[in-house]
């Protein structure tokens, strides 16, 4: 698999010429049609900059990197179910240009690009996770868990990639669900202590990311961040959940967690922590909608820690304990049952 690279998803306007443009290694994005919507005006907030929706392009113009690689969804009067891969051939934010599509008034955004090859969703070697993320409705999204799966795509033969089949998807879910059936909650238990084993406290934060994302992997948009000590200590959080919003695709929530090691007595502190969640982003210009703040803790139980729940309600944090924590891992250790054609090889 490719390294130090990291992959997007990218969803253009149902516009042909947008197709062309990319093919020629220039990607472009809607909402884009006055000069003061230049996102180099935008991101440094220079007097004339103008939103009108093109505020939303931002974290494309920030994040992609001279080699990232993106999907990106070919428009319907060219073809039906059909993802080109594209490489950026430079930083984004370094050779953005805001130059106008002849023949249209929108689309003004242009990145550079390579095309490199295009693929129909259904074909035999796309996983069903591509397909899965592919539902997302943003613009601009992040789809590096699935990077194993693209570079099967990229290694593919090329009569591979319009080998369309159906069914698969189903049938992937039906075995899966037969065998997770086979493996009893006590089982999952006996699994769960095993794996607390190989964990100390400062460990757990990047545990539970790498079980939160193999959850993600069923749910387009939904991705976890893991925080460093500096950023922790503005906001409380251990990790960021963000979650897309069905009806407005370019708004995301977030949730907000403190991850706790402890036995016995919790302190308090954890919730005086992650309430600062609640000042740090909303003045936060452009992040997502904090919704919760929670504080997980792998050991102490409930019934051990009253007061400090009661004090959890008053902040309104929600605070999860022992039994809780018990039940998020055993439905990750479920997520790892699952059965492949490719395990046999």
């Amino acid at each position: 698999m490719t390294t130090n690279i990291n992959y997007w998803g990218f969803r253009t306007s149902h516009v042909e010429k947008l197709y062309y443009e990319m093919k020629d290694g220039r990607l472009r994005q809607g909402w884009g049609w006055l000069d003061g919507q230049d996102l180099r005006k935008l991101d440094k907030n220079e007097k004339g900059a103008e939103d009108y929706g093109a505020r939303k392009n931002l974290p494309m113009f920030r994040k992609v990197k001279k080699d990232d690689l993106l999907l990106v969804t070919i428009p319907h009067p060219v073809a039906w179910h059909k993802v080109a891969i594209v490489r950026a051939t430079q930083d984004w934010s370094e050779n953005y240009k805001f130059e106008k599509l002849e023949g249209e008034d929108d689309y003004k955004h242009v990145f550079p690009v390579e095309y490199i090859r295009e693929f129909h969703t259904n074909s035999h070697i796309v996983h069903g996770e591509i397909r899965k993320t592919l539902k997302c409705q943003r613009r601009f999204w992040n789809t590096s868990n699935y990077a194993e799966y693209i570079d099967v795509i990229l290694k593919a033969k090329e009569e591979e990639l319009d080998n369309v089949v159906h069914g698969e998807g189903k049938l992937n879910y039906a075995i899966n669900t037969a065998f997770q059936k086979v493996f009893d909650d006590e089982l999952l238990n006996k699994m769960l202590d095993k794996v607390q084993g190989y964990y100390n406290a400062a460990e757990w934060e990047a545990g539970i990311k790498t079980g939160l994302d193999r959850l993600a992997d069923t749910t387009a948009g939904f991705r976890v961040e893991t925080t460093s000590n500096k950023v922790e200590y503005n906001h409380g959080a251990d990790l960021l959940i963000y979650l897309p919003n069905p009806i407005d695709v370019d708004l995301e929530y977030l949730i907000a967690v403190q991850v706790k090691d402890h036995e016995g007595d919790v302190s308090m502190d954890a919730i005086d922590q992650i309430s600062k969640a609640d000042k740090y982003f909303s003045e936060k210009e452009g992040h997502a909608q904090l919704i919760e703040k929670m504080v997980l803790i792998t050991k102490a139980k409930r019934a051990d820690n009253q007061e400090i729940e009661e004090y959890a309600k008053e902040k309104g944090v929600k605070i999860l304990f022992k039994k809780d924590f018990e039940r998020l891992m055993s439905r990750i250790a479920s997520s790892y049952i699952t059965i492949s054609r490719h395990d046999n090889n």
